[in-house]
């Protein structure tokens, strides 16, 4: 019996990753982009995800939760990703550091295959944090020098754009 992934991972179209902690907006850019139909899918008990499927690319969702198990799972889709999307929600101040363990965790992998790295920093209009506090807090500078951090409101659009068409021109 074959990997239980390879439906997901044996594809021709780039596929790029959107992370995040629940509630940081990731359901809503996906819908926001406006590209097609986003589909639920689950890949085991509590992993429920969703995907959008388009002539050119894939994208996947991924809720970033809980240090061990829940990575093992993740890695898979980060192996076979063309880009990385990390969305930050700047009113969850709490779990700032959460988010950094994450991104910390990913971008040593990413050391190895140089992803690029969009951060969409939303709920800018309702900000805890400052644009610049977020990337002193989150040090991006250490990991990569293939990113880009976009200021956004997933609600209103604004910032959605800008950061997938700079994504998107890193994996032509």
């Amino acid at each position: 019996m074959g990997n239980p992934f390879s439906i997901l991972f044996n594809r021709k179209k780039p596929q790029i990753l959107i992370i995040g902690l629940d509630a940081a907006g990731k359901s809503t850019i996906l819908n926001q982009l406006g590209l097609g139909t986003v589909e639920n899918f689950q890949i085991g008990i509590g992993y429920q995800q969703k995907k959008l499927e388009t002539k050119s690319f894939n994208i996947f969702t991924w809720n970033i939760q809980g240090p061990n198990g829940v990575r093992l799972i993740w890695k898979h889709f980060y192996e076979t990703s063309q880009a990385l999307v990390l969305v930050v929600d700047l009113t969850d101040k709490e779990r700032m550091e959460e988010i950094k363990e994450w991104l910390e965790y990913c971008l040593i992998d990413n050391k190895k295959n140089q992803l690029p790295l969009l951060i969409y920093a939303n709920k800018i209009d309702l900000a805890q944090i400052s644009f610049n506090d977020l990337v002193s807090e989150l040090k991006f500078e250490k990991f990569s020098n293939n990113w880009h951090l976009q200021p956004c409101c997933a609600i209103t659009r604004e910032g959605i754009e800008d950061g997938f068409t700079w994504i998107l021109q890193q994996i032509k």
